[in-house]
């Protein structure tokens, strides 16, 4: 899967530079304006739908942003979106990478003490924690 690092994938009007640590989308079609490249982390993406391209259907790799509007119009209007023809086979291999990546949680700080006090504390004030079970795993957090 790490053979995937490096390589520069080629769609239909964009192409795709696969990194350690994010993508690059570069768009090549003038109805995506000028936007330059996009560069999205592995931990900023949620989900990847895919489609295998077909004899008459082009497939298409779309990805789903942290914080971002779901796109709901055609698939080759989505800035997330990459088609693809028939002729190349490498955008299956990229979409488990970056399902490797999601899964593995890779690209995401982890959280800080701090983060994990204040998660509990607010579910200590919620009622869902009692007071003795907020304390053991505020000592196991600072222990």
């Amino acid at each position: 899967m790490e053979s995937t690092v490096g390589k520069t994938l080629k769609g239909m009007t964009q192409s795709v530079l696969v990194e350690a640590d994010a993508i690059t989308i570069s768009y090549r079609a003038l109805y995506h304006g000028f936007k330059g490249d996009k560069r999205i982390p592995y931990g900023s993406i949620t989900s990847v739908q895919y489609r295998e391209a077909g004899s008459w259907l082009a497939g298409y790799l779309q990805l789903s942003i942290k914080g971002a509007l779901e796109w709901h119009g055609p698939v080759a209007q989505d800035e997330n979106a990459i088609q693809f023809d028939k002729s190349s086979d490498d955008f299956g291999p990229l979409r488990d990478f970056i399902n490797h990546k999601i899964a593995a949680g890779t690209g995401n700080a982890p959280a800080s003490v701090a983060d994990e006090l204040a998660k509990l504390a607010g579910l200590r004030d919620q009622g869902i924690l009692t007071d003795d079970e907020f304390a053991t795993q505020k000592a196991k957090l600072l222990g």
